[in-house]
């Protein structure tokens, strides 16, 4: 029974216009993906600027050395801030994008893909028709200086390789191998040729912030996260939108959380065709009006749509693109020397004000500390005088005049001892008188009276001179204590600084007044050399990038295309590599064989496997093409007797037991025709 006797209906062939051309990425291929991560993983540091900075560190090092011999402190750590902003210098060198970033973003299938083509001027230059991937940040710098794109790689460890636009493609499939490539490199960063108003400006792609929310295992991140560290990156942002939906409170609430707030927004409205003429201006706005209640700095709203030429585009503003571009760069755009001779200026200038300011302080309490030391110099001059005066009276009363005092009192006593004896006598005499009945005789009388008076002016007398001295007053000696007592008051309330430390603290005061003028006298110095140092290094730091660039580490190139010596010697690898440029299945070698059956005939199974598997692509290969020996795929299976290939092609494509030739012939050779028939 011959082999047509078998046959059944199935798919039909020919419903679609099937290509016989066939081009695949090559990194789609497990192993040329895996060639591609050793590439990209063991790239060497790509570019080193020690020497370059060498010459500006020794500079900052002398002038520290310098502040330390000095001994003054500087005010706002100078040393240390200029340090870091050449670390920072060092890695905008080396981070490849320019100064002026402009981020993208909006929602997922709004057009941004779309737009970014129209800027670089290929239709499909970022795909549009796919799901792209958030695993790779993907920087676009527009370089009027180049006539064709160049495709670079950071690694994880920061280092840059030069790749192709196929890496780019591929890494933006959602597949297995796009994903491993992805997880190797921390972003893409990609320069493009550019008309004159884009040039320096780096375009952030981000995916969109709504497209998922679920986190990638590869990065740990959402494409919302990818989305905001964007924002956070650029300076300015471009927010996308389906011109039928516009902007909604979500994508405002979006731009205002992820600080997006103050930023410049320009609102691109894309699908612009899908609207009149007359509708448009009226969206553009609306859009207007709605963005600015809640973003501070709404510059435009821009309609376009992928049919439309740039200078077909609607500007809400009456921009051109070109005006648009050159504003932005005009208020936002800086190169890293002006950023950075800005801000070095301005840590001297903040060096040397706060040091003016600290200077007067100082100046301020030396005028106060002298006031306060010629003050104590003459109430300690006056004190003294003061205070011996007084010392004088308080000596006066104390001493001499309480000398005087017990002196009276001792001659008091003297005298009323001397007076009470006297008495006594006086008495004792009387009284005799009177014993010895002397009364008649008044001559006895007399004398004894006489000498009575005498005694009692004696006693008088000596009475007056006992008490002939002078006595301090009450109020007086109350004076004298209250001004003592109100002088060591005094001396407890006065300043704590007495002569001695105000001298001292006079000094201290001088010595730091002579170290700010140290500083200051060391930044002014030293602020022109640093910056011109500064400029010796821009531009040596961009001439060696640029020749860095120029040798970059390139892919390896496969010169051997040729598909049938890859099928003939089974080198699967360059099979692969074949078609990234793309085969022509209908194309024959001497023997008349064409792709497809030159491929079975030489039994290579995982060659046919990778033709299987491409035959359901969007457009589909067509497999059933014959060579120049008449024979189709299945054809020249049975020929050559590849049990293996029949059964593929029967169980992928069963419409070939269709096949319009007798294969009983082919197959009559040992025992194939048998076995054919058992199928």
């Amino acid at each position: 029974m011959g082999l047509l006797n078998i046959k059944k209906r199935s798919e039909t062939l020919g419903k679609k216009n099937l290509k016989t051309l066939l081009q695949v990425n090559k990194f789609d291929d497990p192993r040329s993906a895996m060639e591609l991560i050793g590439h990209i993983c063991t790239a060497a540091k790509d570019v080193d600027f020690t020497d370059e900075f060498t010459p500006i560190w020794e500079l900052l090092s002398e002038m520290e050395k310098f502040r330390e011999e000095q001994k003054f402190k500087w005010k706002d750590d100078l040393f240390g801030n200029l340090l870091d902003i050449l670390d920072e210098i060092e890695n905008t060198f080396l981070d490849n994008t320019y100064q002026l970033k402009i981020a993208v973003s909006g929602g997922y299938s709004a057009g941004k893909s779309t737009f970014m083509n129209m800027l670089i001027g290929e239709d499909e230059f970022l795909p549009t028709d796919m799901n792209p991937t958030s695993l790779v940040n993907t920087y676009i710098n527009f370089n009027n200086k180049i006539a064709k794109p160049v495709v670079r790689g950071e690694n994880i460890k920061n280092n840059l390789v030069l790749l192709n636009e196929d890496v780019l493609a591929s890494i933006r499939h959602d597949t297995q191998n796009a994903k491993a490539v992805a997880n190797v490199l921390h972003r893409m960063i990609i320069d493009v040729p550019c008309k004159n108003f884009l040039d320096e400006i780096t375009f952030i792609d981000t995916p969109g912030y709504d497209n998922s929310l679920t986190v990638n295992r590869e990065n740990g991140k959402t494409d919302k996260d990818t989305a905001s560290k964007a924002f956070k990156e650029a300076k300015v942002i471009f927010w996308c939108a389906n011109i039928g939906k516009q902007v909604t409170e979500e994508d405002l609430n979006f731009i205002r959380e992820n600080g997006g707030e103050d930023k410049p927004v320009v609102i691109l409205l894309s699908r612009m065709k899908s609207k009149t003429l007359s509708e448009v201006p009226l969206i553009a706005k609306s859009c207007y009006n709605t963005a600015t209640k809640s973003l501070k700095n709404v510059i435009d709203v821009i309609a376009f749509d992928k049919e439309v030429p740039l200078d077909g585009i609607y500007s809400y503003k009456r921009n051109a693109l070109s005006s648009l571009f050159g504003k932005i760069k005009e208020a936002y755009n800086t190169t890293v020397l002006e950023l950075y001779e800005d801000r070095i200026k301005s840590c001297f200038d903040e060096e040397q004000s706060k040091s003016k300011e600290w200077q007067n302080i100082l100046q301020s309490e030396r005028n106060d500390v002298v006031s306060k030391l010629n003050e104590a110099r003459k109430n300690s001059s006056s004190l003294r005088e003061i205070n011996r005066d007084w010392n004088k009276d308080l000596q006066t009363i104390l001493i001499d005049g309480y000398n005087e005092v017990l002196e009276a009192a001792d001659n008091l006593a003297d005298s009323s001892s001397y007076a009470i004896d006297k008495f006594l006598s006086f008495y004792n005499g009387v009284m005799d008188f009177e014993n010895n009945d002397h009364w008649g005789s008044s001559s006895v009388l007399n004398r004894a009276l006489a000498s009575g008076r005498y005694t009692y002016e004696q006693a008088c007398n000596k009475h007056n001179e006992a008490i002939k001295y002078q006595y301090h007053g009450e109020e007086w000696r109350k004076e004298v204590f209250n001004h003592f007592v109100a002088v060591s008051n005094a001396y407890s309330e006065q300043d704590p600084y007495d002569v001695d430390n105000y001298e001292k603290r006079k000094s201290e005061l001088f010595v730091g007044m002579m170290a700010e003028k140290k500083l200051q006298q060391c930044t002014a110095k030293y602020q022109p050399m640093v910056l011109a140092e500064l400029q010796k290094v821009n531009d040596k730091c961009i001439e060696k990038r640029k020749k860095h660039y120029q040798n970059l580490e390139k892919l390896e190139k496969i010169e051997e295309r040729d598909i049938f010596s890859a099928i003939t010697g089974g080198n699967m690898n360059r099979f692969i590599l074949c078609f990234h440029t793309g085969v022509e299945l209908t194309t024959c070698n001497s023997q008349g064989y064409n792709v497809l059956t030159w491929t079975v005939t030489c039994g290579n199974t995982e060659m046919l496997e990778f033709l299987l598997k491409h035959k359901d692509d969007k457009e589909g290969i067509d497999m059933t093409i014959k060579d120049k020996n008449g024979l189709n795929i299945m054809e020249a299976s049975v020929v050559a007797h590849n049990k293996q290939a029949c059964r593929l092609l029967l169980k992928s494509i069963p419409s070939l037991r269709q096949s319009g030739k007798q294969m009983d012939n082919l197959a009559d050779k040992n025992d194939f025709k048998s076995w054919i028939k058992t199928l």
